[in-house]
C-alpha cells in the first residue's frame, strides 16, 4: 500500500522512484489497497497549494489522478482504530489500512513510519527499496 507522501510525490517529478511506483501500479505490478480515510487523505494532500505549485495541477488534473487511483486500487473499510504513532495520528490510518487489507509491505517516506521498520510483520519500506523489490520478483517470474 502506498502512504500519501509516495502518492503525492509521485506528481512532483516523472521520474522519481514515487512515479515509477504509480507507473508499476498502472501496469498492474502489485495492488493498492486504500481505504476511505486514506483516498480523502490523498485528495486533501494533492490539493495543497504547496504541492499544486511545484505540479501544475489544476482541478482537472488532480481529479484525473484521483480517478485513476480509484480504478487501480482495492477499498477497504478498517472497523478498528489504532493509536500507535503518537507524533502523528494521521499516520495510524495507513496502519488501519495495512492491517485491514493485509497488505504485504507500506511503502512510505514518512518519518514516524518508518521509525516502525515493521508493523505487525508488515515491513514499511522506502519508495526505492520498494522498487527493488518489485525488480526482483520480475526477475524471479
Amino acid at each position: 500500500m502506498l502512504d500519501t507522501n509516495v502518492v503525492a510525490s509521485s506528481t512532483l517529478s516523472r521520474t522519481s522512484p514515487p512515479a515509477q511506483i504509480l507507473e508499476r501500479l498502472q501496469r498492474r505490478q502489485f495492488e493498492l489497497v486504500v481505504s476511505t480515510a486514506l483516498f480523502a487523505e490523498y485528495e486533501r494532500v494533492l490539493r495543497y497549494p504547496h504541492i499544486r505549485a511545484r505540479n501544475g495541477f489544476d482541478d482537472s488534473l488532480i481529479a484525473a489522478q484521483l480517478k485513476t487511483l480509484r480504478k487501480l486500487s482495492s477499498p477497504v473499510e478498517p472497523d478498528f482504530s489504532i493509536d500507535v504513532v503518537k507524533d502523528d495520528p494521521d499516520d495510524n490510518r495507513v496502519l488501519e489500512c495495512a492491517l485491514t487489507g493485509a497488505v504485504g509491505v507500506i511503502v512510505s517516506g514518512d518519518k514516524h513510519l518508518r521509525r516502525l521498520v515493521v508493523f505487525e510483520g508488515i515491513p514499511i519500506l522506502l519508495p526505492a527499496a520498494f522498487l527493488a523489490v518489485l525488480d526482483a520478483d520480475d526477475e524471479i517470474t
